[in-house]
This record gives C-alpha cells, sequence and structure tokens, in this order.
C-alpha cells in the first residue's frame, strides 16, 4: 500500500493517489474528469494528474 508521505512526494498521481491524499472515492474523481474539472493526462488506459493543480489541505 502506498503511504500519503510517498504520495505527496510525487508530482504527477494515479486516481487511487489522489484518492487518498484528498480522502474522496474513485467514482467522485471520475466524475471530476469526466465533467473536465479535473485534467488528466492519459497514458493508455491510466489517467494521471498533475499534483499542483489539486486543491488539497495537508494535515
Amino acid at each position: 500500500m502506498v503511504s500519503i508521505e510517498d504520495v505527496q512526494k510525487k508530482t504527477y498521481l494515479t486516481i487511487k493517489e489522489v484518492c487518498l491524499l484528498m480522502n474522496i472515492s474513485e467514482s467522485t474523481i471520475r466524475k471530476l474528469i469526466k465533467n473536465g474539472d479535473l485534467k488528466t493526462i492519459r497514458i493508455g488506459k491510466k489517467h494521471f494528474l498533475l499534483k499542483s493543480e489539486l486543491k488539497y489541505s495537508q494535515m
């Protein structure tokens, strides 16, 4: 399992890593992507999000 500390060091995140970091469900993130609220980079079937584009609070 990936830890929050590992995720915070990365520049690009997978959907699952964003779920861990922001504490929201995968389906919510996928809806935000589909609605155009989150921009992603797609490589094959995987979506990657630029961490600097996310708004989250670090605890």
